[in-house]
């Protein structure tokens, strides 16, 4: 899972957990992906509910007092929200890249020191920085699923049946499967080049033959659409920067084919957001009016 951090050291190193993660990141290892969400959706529950009792307790609403058992309900729900958000950073190493969960780290041991602060006189404000800190990290979790679930989806112009594998590809990064994801949002693009071929009627040429671009393999359409260009202004239809891309994804989507090949590692969702926007900005040029091209027919010269 993407989201999962890649080893238990790697985890103690950044989060210092309250106990060992290591049987835990055991479990989730085997689990399904439904699983793993259902224990972040149980996580984050667990968090939303213990926040909302501890806010209702009224030892905080007044002075603090010397008889620390009056407390015993607030360090035992503290101690609780801690672990299920320690949780919840396991399960989305992500809240630690966008420095969602700073805060929660820095005081998800309160109940440990609950004595020193009571003593300092400082549990009061310590037990509002708790709360804050938790907050902040609901919040970058929820800006991250509002995120996701806008994916290559806003400000879209493509009709609904090119943006069908782009829906796909948001669900796909929306429970970390990234490296799957790019592979629809490749697809997605490779739609959109054979419905602007097929739009525009497009043909190749090759020994003596002529047939639709849209029917091209994937390589061929590339190369097409590389070559031709607009009418109004010689330039082409896609420039060296989108035929790299599309490059990329042909070869990424290839190497599945052999599992002994080893793919470099890549930002999958900064590559598929340039494919979304490569795609919307194609189709857009697809719908202008009088937008012509030079020649309608490639001939194939290249190997």
């Amino acid at each position: 899972m993407t989201w999962l951090w890649k080893s238990d050291d790697e985890f103690k190193k950044c989060v210092s957990p309250l106990g060992d993660p290591e049987l835990l990141l055991n479990i989730v290892q085997s689990e399904t992906r439904l699983e793993q969400v259902q224990r972040i959706a149980t996580a984050v529950q667990s968090m939303t509910l213990g926040l909302a009792n501890l806010r209702k307790l009224e030892c905080l609403n007044q002075p603090l007092s010397a008889d620390m058992n009056t407390y015993a309900p607030a360090r035992s729900l503290v101690l609780e929200i801690a672990n299920s958000g320690e949780e919840l950073i396991f399960l989305d190493e992500r809240l630690v890249r966008d420095r969602s969960a700073d805060d929660f780290i820095a005081v998800k041991k309160l109940h440990e020191d609950w004595q020193h602060h009571a003593d300092a006189g400082t549990l009061m404000k310590e037990i509002q920085a708790f709360l804050l800190a938790v907050d902040n990290l609901l919040e970058g979790f929820s800006d991250n699923v509002r995120e996701d679930s806008e994916l290559f989806l806003e400000g879209s112009v493509l009709p609904e049946f090119l943006l069908r594998e782009f829906k796909l590809a948001r669900d796909l990064f929306s429970v970390g499967f990234d490296e799957v994801g790019i592979f629809a949002a490749g697809r997605g693009l490779e739609g959109v080049l054979r419905a602007f071929a097929g739009h525009k009627g497009v043909f190749l040429r090759h020994q003596g033959k002529t047939r639709p671009a849209s029917e091209a393999d994937f390589r061929d359409l590339i190369e097409i659409c590389y070559r031709l260009r607009w009418k109004s202004d010689k330039s082409r239809i896609i420039d060296q920067d989108t035929k790299s891309l599309l490059d990329l994804l042909r070869t990424v989507r290839n190497s599945t084919a052999h599992p002994n090949q080893r793919r470099q590692q890549q930002n999958w969702r900064e590559l598929a957001i340039m494919t979304s926007t490569t795609a919307n900005n194609l189709w857009k040029d697809a719908q202008r009016k009088r937008a012509q091209l030079v020649s309608k027919t490639v001939d194939k010269d290249w190997p």
